[in-house]
């Protein structure tokens, strides 16, 4: 409300009420008067001054600018720190990378022996054969033990299996059961005995039907005593009856009467209390017959043919005597193979066993 300056009336208007006077500008009471608020006596920034309100705002503006630096500078030190710890987990993994092919190319000259000058596998052939060798060790590892046993059990009974084989053939061909038990009783007609022949010079023989129960024949080449071996069939008896027929091809460059010399020194040395029956040469071979024992008590009947190319050998091997009726069947069992001997050169042919006995009373 404003005071007239000419009568003193109120006017709440610009006309004064009672005479009219028209106010040129508002004047407010001196009483109710609101002085502006001032920060400061030089200062034109109160909320009330125009270029106050510009400066705040323009401290505003400065605010938020050195705010807006602040923060570009703190994420670009964020990203700095991001791109350098990248940079470092790569170069981390480049290292690791570079172990890791290294250790790869030693391990392809260690395992890949197959390559002679030991090429390494390089890029994704490397890379894929391995990742198959580890599938495929990865897979094995588990049964490989198991697999291994399993091949190598299918492997022997693979082996058992042929040499049964093998062994049966063998029985069949001389004729031979396992069953049967040695009895020299039952071998004393000369006609039953049985026929081998080798085809090779007089590598022959026959030998009792009913005396064994086991049968070996060794065909491969192999050095023995005497040269390479061309056969040894091994006989043998469930009470301790033994008979090899051995066939040898000579290299020792020796002559006829050198190499009968030596196979009697060979001979005799084998056995205890040896016995020459016949030690004797001609032009084109030489023969040695001798007796002696083993050394578990066993008697031997033991024949040598020396040739020219080959050494042919007949050595049996009796069970101990147990009567001299068994001594008597005993000796004409190998009276028997001594004659039917291809290589014994014998001019006899098999008597009967009562002849036999009737020569030796």
């Amino acid at each position: 409300m404003n005071i007239c300056p000419k009568c003193g009336a109120k006017i709440e208007g610009i006309f004064c009420p009672e005479c009219g006077y028209r106010l040129e500008k508002t004047i407010e009471p001196q009483n109710n008067a609101v002085p502006p608020k001032m920060e400061s006596s030089g200062s034109q920034t109160g909320p009330y001054h125009k270029s106050g309100r510009n400066s705040a705002k323009a401290n505003k503006n400065k605010k938020m600018a050195i705010l807006a630096v602040v923060a570009g500078v703190l994420l670009l030190g964020i990203g700095a720190v991001l791109i350098w710890g990248n940079m470092s987990n790569r170069h981390s993994d480049e290292i690791a990378m570079r172990v890791d092919d290294h250790e790869l190319e030693n391990n392809v000259y260690q395992t890949k022996n197959d390559y002679s000058e030991h090429t390494p596998i390089k890029g994704d052939e490397q890379e894929a054969t391995y990742s198959d060798e580890a599938t495929t060790n990865t897979i094995l590892g588990e049964n490989s033990n198991d697999l291994d046993v399993e091949n190598r059990a299918e492997s022997i009974e693979n082996e058992v299996s042929q040499e049964d084989d093998i062994q049966r053939d063998l029985f069949n061909e001389f004729n031979i059961n396992t069953d049967t038990p040695e009895n020299y009783s039952n071998n004393l007609d000369p006609n039953r005995y049985r026929f081998y022949d080798s085809g090779i010079s007089d590598f022959s023989f026959r030998f009792p039907p009913e005396l064994f129960n086991y049968v070996n024949k060794e065909t491969d080449a192999f050095e023995d005593k005497y040269g390479t071996n061309i056969e040894m069939i091994q006989f043998s008896g469930t009470e301790g009856t033994e008979v090899v027929f051995s066939l040898s091809r000579r290299h020792d460059g020796m002559n006829i009467e050198q190499a009968t010399g030596n196979v009697h020194t060979h001979e005799t040395n084998s056995l205890i209390d040896p016995s020459d029956i016949l030690v004797s040469t001609k032009e084109d071979y030489g023969k040695v017959i001798i007796t002696g024992w083993t050394s578990d008590g066993r008697s031997v009947y033991d024949l040598t043919k020396i040739e020219n190319d080959y050494v042919l050998n007949m050595s049996i091997i009796l069970a101990e005597y147990t009567s001299d009726d068994d001594k008597n069947i005993k000796g004409y069992i190998v009276e028997n193979m001594y004659r039917f001997c291809g290589f014994s050169d014998s001019k006899y042919s098999p008597r009967s066993y009562s002849e036999y006995l009737e020569a030796n009373k």
